[in-house]
């Protein structure tokens, strides 16, 4: 794995940051022989150690899983995925702050939080080095909980976007440079939260102005940001994760129509969270569109049975060559078992009837199945099993007369 670096990155976006490293060892993967030098990003859905959960349990009579195994246990099963990859992104979906009583005690369901030391730690420990706040948690704790969270990061090198201490710096992207020479790949990463009269009106999550917050999904903000990204820093392959979508559900008519659009205003790669299982897979005028990667590790006892859900989630690793001579990168898509009554509170990569049941469910689903069931090959490696998707379309200028 290559080392990164934080900096500062001295260029148009004040609140943007620049994650820095060499090139990957040649040859390097997780199956260890037979693959192409690659820079490999690895994308990773809704992300917590759930502290309040692991309480509730054992209030309940049951196991607190990090009181009583540590904050490495849950991540244990999904190690070597994790350290293999250059670049690890997260949806972190809790603030980094010390329980207390939260103005949203009583309001807001599920109100989260994470010890600001001991999380960004294991985290730090297991290579995830980036992360998005817009979701519907990061402001559970209020300003007071952002700015915890912020300082947390920043200690232990990990980089944000998706919120900030103003509307400026939460729709700020995050920008990465991996590799080194002619071989250097630059990355920039914008989320979202989709707007909820709730959240905005009685939680105020949103960041407006120069009121703190997490960044809304407003489309035509976002494709305009998109458009302007694309013009001014042409070969730069950008990354939205938005997050959306119905709990369990199916993938919904507003998030296709908004994946559409982001593609169209420039984005190479749309990869949702939100649902905490995983949605569709759609190829969209040559972009994909991974419209919920669901959970990664999130411990809750969850719905999944109650739901009907397949219970599992996507990891998605994009594999770009690292020799130089540009090209575009290729997906693999892991499916992890997500449903904690079944793993104990540890993800795993999917055996073969559950990674069977999970090409079955992305071949039927209404949206992009079919994409899916062309393009999509079955391979197994160090880690476990995967999809390949094949390369999207490189990242590249777009002419005028296709901007939004």
């Amino acid at each position: 794995m290559t080392g990164l670096r934080l900096a500062p990155f001295l260029a148009a976006a004040a609140a943007a940051a620049l994650l820095a490293g060499c090139a990957p060892a040649p040859g390097r993967d997780a199956a260890g022989k037979g693959e192409a030098p690659a820079i490999r990003v690895l994308l990773v859905g809704d992300t917590s150690f759930g502290e309040n959960y692991q309480r509730d349990l054992k209030a309940a009579g049951g196991t607190d899983i990090l009181e009583k195994r540590g904050y490495d246990y849950p991540l244990s099963r999904v190690k070597p995925l994790l350290a293999g990859a250059d670049l690890v992104v997260a949806n972190l979906e809790t603030p980094l702050t010390a329980p207390g009583q939260s103005a949203l005690a009583g309001r807001k369901q599920y109100v989260h939080w994470s010890d600001p030391e001991k999380a960004p730690a294991a985290l730090a420990r297991h290579n995830i080095k980036a992360a998005c706040l817009a979701n519907n948690h990061a402001m559970d704790y209020g300003k007071a909980g952002l700015e915890s969270t912020l300082v947390a990061l920043a200690r232990h090198g990990i980089g944000h976007y998706g919120a900030g201490q103003d509307e400026a710096v939460a729709e700020g992207p995050l920008r990465v440079e991996l590799g080194a020479g002619a071989g250097k790949l630059r990355l920039a990463f914008l989320g979202g939260f989709e707007h909820h009269a709730v959240y905005d009106e009685d939680y105020r999550f949103y960041a407006r102005g120069e009121q703190p917050g997490v960044r809304r999904l407003d489309l035509d903000r976002l494709c305009a940001d998109l458009d302007r990204l694309k013009r001014d820093e042409p070969g730069t392959f950008v990354v939205v994760t938005p997050h959306w979508g119905r709990d369990y559900g199916a993938v919904r008519r507003e998030q296709v129509d908004g994946a559409h659009r982001l593609v169209d205003a420039g984005a190479d790669l749309v990869a949702g969270s939100g649902a905490h299982h995983f949605q569709s897979a759609e190829l969209y005028r040559g972009r994909w569109v991974l419209y919920n990667l669901g959970n990664f590790m999130f411990n809750s006892p969850g719905r999944y049975a109650k739901a009907r859900s397949h219970g599992m989630s996507l990891a998605a690793e994009l594999r770009f060559p690292a020799d130089g001579r540009g090209g575009a990168p290729r997906l693999r898509l892991y499916p992890l078992l997500s449903d904690n009554l079944r793993t104990g509170y540890r993800p795993a990569p999917a055996g073969a009837g559950d990674f069977a049941e999970a090409r079955e469910a992305l071949e039927r689903g209404r949206v992009g199945g079919k994409d899916f069931a062309v393009r999509a090959r079955d391979g197994r490696d160090g880690f476990g099993r995967y999809f390949e998707l094949g390369p999207a379309v490189v990242a590249e200028p777009r002419p005028a007369e296709v901007a939004p």
